[in-house]
């Protein structure tokens, strides 16, 4: 165990929420995923935090997003 955080942790915890329903717990872990991407920059988890954000908040690539519209 560590204190170690992950924008890819955070969009995928979004991803089960959505599935749950329980879209203010999806809005809060996509900002989580955000900052943490914005303050330990990876190139997987950058990657992770724009894509999750997207597929989640929009239909952009093709898919059906029913969740919270993303302002970032």
């Amino acid at each position: 165990m560590t204190t170690d955080t992950s924008a890819l942790a955070y969009a995928a915890r979004a991803a089960a929420e959505q599935a749950d329903g329980s879209s203010s717990a999806v809005t809060a872990d996509l900002r989580r995923s955000d900052r943490t991407s914005a303050t330990t920059r990876t190139y997987y988890g950058d990657a992770w935090a724009a894509l999750g954000a997207t597929m989640l908040t929009s239909d952009v690539l093709g898919g059906c997003a029913v969740g919270p519209r993303s302002d970032s």
